[in-house]
């Protein structure tokens, strides 16, 4: 299937739920770069970027089935499955970073009560 680049969304969001490869193909291949971009805008890390991504168009892929197509503007759907995704992973990276800091601030203190009690 050879689909038109001037496919109305409702048209393609139709052929979406009816799981054909060649829309989820030109979905992709469409919106991936935008969205690529808006990612990139929030993290710095590519590798975190192109997970951001995937998980983004599994996501999107799972909304698509349950959504009403004469309604959606897909762009805009898809931008804010992605921005929230991207918003969860930088939460989990500075809760993450977070973490490490305090764990080593506590490390620090008892080895710091451990040399003065030896000191003692």
């Amino acid at each position: 299937m050879n689909i038109n680049r001037e496919i109305l969304d409702h048209e393609l969001i139709a052929l979406l739920q009816k799981i054909e490869k060649a829309a989820f193909e030109f979905l992709y291949d469409k919106y991936a770069p935008m969205l690529y971009g808006i990612i990139c805008k929030l993290v710095e890390d590519n590798w975190l970027a192109d997970e951001i991504l995937k998980k983004s168009f599994v996501q999107i892929w799972h909304q698509l089935a349950s959504i009403q197509h004469s309604r959606c503007k897909l762009f805009i759907l898809m931008h804010n499955i992605t921005r929230n995704i991207a918003m969860e992973e930088l939460n989990k990276t500075i809760n993450m970073h977070n973490d490490k800091e305090e764990n080593y601030r506590y490390k620090k203190a008892s080895v710091a009560s451990f040399g003065a009690i030896m000191l003692s």
